[in-house]
Formats: structure tokens, sequence, C-alpha cells
């Protein structure tokens, strides 16, 4: 079955409580790295995103849309492992998400 509102989708929901047979979504996602004073990237960033999707039992039928928009921070801990630190809000809710090994 299908899942919306993951950590990997759209962050803000309890993950597994929607649920069926058919879902899709959208999302758009902003990631921006700083830059330290010798114009060389530091290990800090961050990301915004918004995104919308619908679950339903079959490809036609799709009723309810939840929204999803949220900031989130990069620290690069070494090469190619990054901490990540996301806060989500959905409809009537929202989600605290932290993670490794995400590449920036």
């Amino acid at each position: 079955m299908s899942q919306l509102g993951t950590p990997f989708d759209l962050r803000g929901y309890t993950w597994g409580r929607y649920r069926n047979n058919s879902m899709y979504y959208a999302l758009a996602e902003y990631r921006h790295m700083f830059y330290k004073n010798d114009d060389t990237i530091s290990k800090h960033g961050f990301t915004t995103w918004l995104g919308a999707g619908s679950i339903g039992s079959d490809t036609t039928e799709f009723e309810q849309y939840l929204p999803s928009l949220g900031v989130g921070y990069r620290l690069e801990v070494q090469p190619r492992m990054n901490l990540r630190v996301d806060f989500g809000f959905g409809l009537e809710t929202f989600g605290f998400y932290f993670n490794f090994n995400e590449a920036f």
C-alpha cells in the first residue's frame, strides 16, 4: 500500500496515517549552501519546501488533498554524510525530523 506523509515525501504528517492503494504528490524543494568569507562552501545549509498530494483506492478516486511546507537545516558532518533537521507543517499537524546520511 502507498503511504503519504513520510519523512521522504510530504513531511509534516504522522508516518502511516495516510495509506491506500494509489497516491500522487508533487514537491518543490530549494536547497542552499552558505559560503565562508574566503568564498569556499561552508558545512552549513538550509532547505525549504512546498508540496501537496493525495491518496485513494484507485487512480480515479483522489478526494482529500494534503499540503506540506517547511524548513530544514543541513550540516555536513564529513564528506557525503550530512545531518538533516527538518520541521514540516501539514493540514492541522506538524512534524520534526532528524536524520543522517543525506546527500546535500
